[in-house]
C-alpha cells in the first residue's frame, strides 16, 4: 500500500543524532509493509498544500487529505517521541483517505538506542496488523490461491503460472509473487526463463524490499549471491532493470562499497550477497556487479499473486495472445510439413519396394527361359533383357536405402517436434539447459580480488 512519513516531533532531551537513528528506523520499518513516498516529495507536497491552504490549516485534516492527494497515497504516518526523565514514549498515527485516525503508542523505561529502535519495530507491525488484518506477507497457498487469482489489465498478453516444484520458496508481497529458483543459470539464461514463466527477474524498488528478499531468502541455500534484474549491458555505467521500469533513472539501489566497479571490463550483471568477504566492504544484502557469463540462482518476480501452478490452468484465463508461451515449440505448419516429408519419402520407399520385386521376378523367369533356350539369339535377347533388369534393380536398392534413411529421419523430427512441446519447463527453455547446482562440499571461488574457501551445501 502506498504511504508517506510526516517528519518526526520530538519533545524532551532528545539528541539530534538520537531522534535520527530512530527516524532511520522508522523508515525501513515502515517500508517493510507499504510504498513509502520519499521525505523529499513528502516536503514538496507539504509546501504544494501551504501554497493552497492557510498556513494555520495544515495542522488539521484538511491539510493531511490534501498532501495525500498530492502523493496519492493511501495513508499517512505521524511519528511522535516524547522523553521526561527515564520515560520515553513512543506514537504512531495512521492517518487514512477519509481522514480516520489510528493511533497506537509504546512507553519505555530507561530504554537505550537499540531497544527504542526495536520498539518502533514492534509499533510498526502493530499498526499494520489492525490496518490489514495481515501480516502483509505470505508464503504461497495452493488453495488460497484458487479463489484469490487477479488478473490485471496491464497483464493482458502474459500467462503466467509458477510450476510445481520447479521454483524454491515462493512469497506474495505487496501484490507481487517472488520465487527462488532451484537450478543456476547465467544471466541471460535467467532473464529467458522468468519471460517463459510470464515474469521477470526481480526489481528491487526500495530497502523494504531489499530487506524482504534478505530475511525470506538468505536461509533458504548455501550460495552467496542470487541474480537481480539490473544490469548495463546496453551502455556501460547506466544500470537499467530488465522490467524496463527505471529507463535508467533509478532511486534505489545498495551497492557494496566502491561498487559497481567493472573488475577486468567484464562485470554488467548484478547479484545480492547473501554471504559478505569483507562487511566493510560488502555488507549482506548489499549488490555487487558481476560476469554475466556466471551461473547463479535467480529472483524470480511476477506482477500479480494468486498464480496458478499448472500452465493448462493458467491459460484458461482470457490473456490473448500467447504466443509468448507457444512460440518455443514447434507449430502446426511445421508438423504438417513433417509429416508430409516423411509420409511421401515412406510411399516413394514402398514404390521402389514393389518395382525392385517386380524386376526379380523378371529376372527368375528369365533364367529359366535362357535354360531351355535352342538358339544362340535367343540367349543373347535374354542376357541382355535381364543385365537391364539388374541395373534398375541396383537403381532401385540404392534408392530405397535414402528414402529409408528420409524417412527415419522425418520419424525422428516428428517426434522431437511434440517433445519440445512437453509443459516441462526444463525442455524447451534456457540458453544451454539448466545448469543444476553442485555437490555439496569444499568448495574454492575467486571473487575479484578475494579467495574463498569453504563448505557449501546445495539443495
Amino acid at each position: 500500500m502506498p504511504a508517506a512519513l510526516a517528519p518526526m516531533g520530538a519533545l524532551g532531551t532528545i539528541s539530534k543524532t538520537e531522534k535520527q537513528i530512530i527516524f532511520n528506523s522508522l523508515q525501513e520499518s515502515l517500508s517493510t509493509y507499504y510504498l513509502l513516498a520519499s521525505q523529499k516529495s513528502f516536503e514538496k507536497a507539504q509546501d504544494q498544500a501551504f501554497e493552497e491552504l492557510d498556513y494555520e490549516e495544515c495542522t488539521e485534516d484538511q491539510c493531511f487529505a490534501l498532501i495525500q492527494q498530492i502523493l496519492q497515497v493511501d495513508n499517512l504516518f505521524l511519528f511522535n517521541l516524547t522523553r521526561e526523565e527515564s520515560f520515553t514514549q513512543l506514537s504512531l498515527t495512521r492517518v487514512d483517505l477519509d481522514s480516520q485516525r489510528l493511533v497506537r503508542t509504546i512507553l519505555c523505561k530507561d530504554c537505550d538506542i537499540g531497544t527504542l529502535n526495536t520498539k518502533v519495530d514492534e509499533l510498526v507491525l502493530k499498526i499494520f496488523k489492525e490496518d490489514t488484518n495481515t501480516d502483509g506477507l505470505s508464503i504461497f497457498n495452493e488453495k488460497e490461491s484458487e479463489s484469490s487469482f487477479q488478473q490485471p489489465s496491464i497483464l493482458k498478453g502474459k500467462v503466467m503460472y509458477v510450476p510445481r516444484d520447479f521454483f524454491k520458496h515462493v512469497v506474495e508481497y505487496r501484490g507481487h509473487t517472488y520465487a527462488l529458483t532451484r537450478y543456476r543459470y547465467t544471466f541471460q539464461g535467467a532473464q529467458n526463463m522468468a519471460e517463459r514463466f510470464g515474469g521477470h527477474l526481480v526489481t528491487v524498488d526500495d530497502h523494504g524490499e531489499n530487506l524482504m528478499l534478505l530475511r525470506e531468502y538468505q536461509t533458504k541455500h548455501g550460495d552467496n549471491g542470487v541474480w537481480i534484474g539490473f544490469s548495463d549491458r546496453e551502455k556501460e555505467g547506466t544500470f537499467v532493470w530488465n522490467d524496463g521500469t527505471s529507463k535508467g533513472l533509478f532511486v534505489y539501489s545498495n551497492w557494496g562499497k566502491h561498487e559497481p566497479n567493472n573488475w577486468k571490463n567484464k562485470e554488467d550483471c548484478t547479484e545480492l550477497r547473501f554471504k559478505s568477504w569483507n562487511i566493510q566492504h560488502m555488507p549482506v544484502g548489499g549488490w555487487n556487479d558481476v560476469d554475466c557469463s556466471h551461473s547463479f540462482l535467480a529472483f524470480i518476480e511476477w506482477d500479480a499473486i494468486g498464480l496458478k501452478h499448472d500452465l493448462s490452468e493458467a491459460k484458461k484465463y482470457p490473456l490473448e495472445p500467447v504466443e509468448q508461451l507457444d512460440s518455443s515449440g514447434f507449430g502446426m505448419g511445421w508438423k504438417l510439413g513433417a509429416m508430409a516429408f516423411t509420409l511421401g519419402a515412406g510411399l516413394s520407399s514402398l514404390n521402389q519396394a514393389k518395382a525392385y520385386n517386380d524386376l526379380a521376378s523378371k529376372n527368375k523367369s528369365l533364367r529359366e527361359q535362357y535354360s531351355t533356350a535352342n538358339t544362340v539369339e535367343e540367349r543373347n535377347t535374354l542376357e541382355s533383357e535381364y543385365s537391364n533388369n539388374q541395373k534398375q534393380m541396383n537403381a532401385a536398392k540404392s534408392t530405397i536405402r535414402t528414402l529409408e534413411g528420409v524417412t527415419l529421419a522425418g520419424l525422428l523430427a516428428l517426434a522431437f517436434m511434440y517433445a519440445s512441446e512437453d509443459d516441462d519447463p526444463v525442455k524447451v527453455v534456457s540458453e544451454n539447459n539448466f545448469v543444476k547446482p553442485r555437490n555439496s562440499g569444499l568448495q574454492f571461488s575467486l571473487l575479484e580480488n578475494h579467495m574463498h574457501l569453504g563448505w557449501q551445501w546445495n539443495f
